[in-house]
């Protein structure tokens, strides 16, 4: 909110002061007179009114005081907070205006001269002192609202409490600052190089973040940045990301966040995970987890599948899968008995996912990329027919496994009697 300039607010309080006076002698005596609700209430804000105490206050910055007599006056509270508001921060605002008013001294107001520059933000044209500068004061305000009105309705402090649980009030507003500060400058290097990327744009953002950082263990003590760090650091966003389908409880949470920022290899890591979860959470954290399984629930969440269906579906593709490489593995059978196993276990997966999803449905799933293991299970069948045939130089390949790449991912599935 911009301020009003003290002057203004100076002659508002004499103003006020002036209105009573005013209706005190224009109002005749008449004890027979019936006095509305509304009357009567201004006639008791007016009682506890003094226009000098108000004035004083806004030459002390007494921002409880000046708040006070403003409802004493009468004034509507929305409009007695505006005011208050823009005293307590009119001091940040001063400053903000005498240091873009320097570094746009030159400006010129020439169309050729404008078009030619980029619009920049206002943070962006500070040096890092001048931020600092501007925070402190900020800070300072914030501390002022809170003393005069509580957290209700400033800045959304108290909508953000539940999410900054671990901090008090005026930190959290600290915290908020900060993050708008940087977002504004990180978002400006990064409109500027989609326009045309240089090698120094990841340098700026870089130095940018290690600004912000140092800036927010400025605020916070070691405790609170560690639980900041626990709850938004890239590591907590990650995990928390994939960790959102199952149920977890806080302590587990935490250990989970320590093994996987502790840098230890992936295999630690996984040991780790089954160790905190036990084996059928883990095995629920890897389907939710899994690409295939999230192109499920994107086609329940628009077509309102229910989740038993999902979950049939993948424990379907699991035992496919499986029953795929047995089949490939099996050295009793022929290689035409494989391939008409192959094709078999293909069209009963097939049949299955369009029996449960619907025709349109499953046959869109079935083309996905999550379901490309099942296009090459057919080209291999393919492939082992023709090879057994000598009706083409395609060479015998094995049954794909789950999650491995294969060249032949594209191929058409083809359909030959033995």
């Amino acid at each position: 909110m911009r301020p009003l300039p003290i002057i203004l607010l100076l002659s508002f309080a004499a103003n006020v002061g002036l209105a009573f006076a005013w209706r005190s002698a224009t109002i005749p005596a008449n004890p027979a007179r019936q006095t509305s609700a509304r009357q009567t209430k201004t006639a008791a804000a007016s009682k506890n009114f003094d226009a000098t105490r108000l004035a004083d206050a806004l030459k002390t910055d007494n921002y409880a005081e000046i708040y006070a007599q403003l409802r004493a006056s009468g004034v509507d509270d929305a409009k007695a907070r505006a005011i208050t508001t823009s005293a307590i921060w009119s001091k940040y605002y001063s400053y903000q205006n005498k240091l873009l008013v320097a570094k746009n001294s030159n400006d010129t107001l020439s169309w050729n001269a404008a078009k030619k520059t980029s619009p920049k933000s206002a943070t962006s044209q500070f040096t890092a002192a001048e931020r600092k500068d501007l925070r402190d004061l900020a800070n300072e305000a914030r501390r002022n609202e809170i003393a005069v009105f509580g957290t209700t309705n400033i800045g959304g402090l108290e909508a953000l409490a539940a999410r900054y649980d671990f901090l008090p009030p005026e930190k959290i507003a600290q915290i908020e600052d900060l993050k708008r500060d940087y977002a504004e400058m990180s978002a400006e290097i990064t409109q500027e190089s989609a326009r045309f990327k240089l090698p120094s744009d990841i340098k700026q953002l870089k130095i940018l973040h290690d600004e912000y950082r140092k800036d927010l263990a400025g605020i916070l003590t070691p405790e609170e940045l560690a639980a900041y760090d626990e709850r938004f650091s890239s590591t907590a966003l990650n995990l928390r990301r994939k960790l959102s389908n199952i149920d977890i409880s806080d302590q587990e949470y935490l250990a989970i966040y320590d093994a996987m920022k502790s840098g230890g290899s992936k295999q630690q890591y996984t040991d780790a995970l089954k160790s905190i979860l036990g084996n059928d959470r883990y095995a629920d954290y890897q389907r939710a987890n899994s690409s295939d399984y999230q192109t499920l629930l994107a086609a329940a969440d628009r077509f309102n599948l229910p989740a038993e269906t999902i979950n049939n579906i993948y424990d379907l593709r699991g035992t496919v899968l499986s029953e795929s490489q047995r089949i490939a593995s099996d050295s009793t059978l022929s290689p035409d008995e494989k391939r008409q196993e192959l094709q078999d276990l293909a069209e009963t997966m097939r049949t299955q996912v369009r029996a449960q999803m619907g025709d349109e449905v499953g046959n869109a799933y079935l083309q996905t990329p999550a379901m490309s293991w099942l296009q090459r299970m057919d080209a291999s069948a393919s492939s082992r027919a023709s090879a057994n045939g000598g009706k083409n130089k395609h060479s015998p390949t094995k049954s794909p496994s789950p999650g491995t790449p294969s060249s032949s991912s594209k191929a058409k599935a083809k359909k030959k009697s033995p």
